[in-house]
C-alpha cells in the first residue's frame, strides 16, 4: 500500500467535499445503542484524560443512513488539550457516497 501524504489544508478541502454529498448531518443518538458518554481518569502524576463516545448521523442525498459511532480521548495539561484523537470508521459513509456517486 502506498503511504500517500496530505497537507492540513488538502485534508479539510477533502471533508469539505464529502460532506456536500450529504443532505442532512448531526451528532445524536445511535439508533441501534445507547452512547456510553464520557469517562475521565487522572493518574497519579495528575494528568488528565478524557473519553468520550458520541454519534455522527448522516443521510446522503440519495437517502442512504450513515451511522457512525465517534471515539474522541484528550489529553489535559494546565486546563487545555494538548493531545487529542480521534476514532471512527469512515467506510460507511465512504460507501453510501460511492453508490451516490456511481448513479450520478
Amino acid at each position: 500500500m502506498k503511504n500517500t501524504k496530505i497537507t492540513p489544508d488538502q485534508l479539510i478541502d477533502s471533508f469539505k467535499a464529502d460532506i456536500k454529498k450529504y443532505t442532512d448531518y448531526k451528532m445524536g443518538k445511535n439508533p441501534d445503542y445507547e452512547d456510553p458518554g464520557y469517562g475521565m481518569i487522572i493518574d497519579d502524576d495528575g494528568s488528565k484524560w478524557v473519553h468520550s463516545w458520541i454519534t455522527w448521523l448522516g443521510i446522503t442525498f440519495n437517502g442512504n443512513k450513515v451511522v457512525t459511532p465517534v471515539f474522541h480521548v484528550s489529553h489535559f495539561n494546565k486546563n487545555k488539550i494538548d493531545i487529542h484523537f480521534i476514532y471512527y470508521n469512515a467506510l460507511p459513509g465512504y460507501l453510501a457516497t460511492q453508490q451516490q456517486d456511481n448513479k450520478q
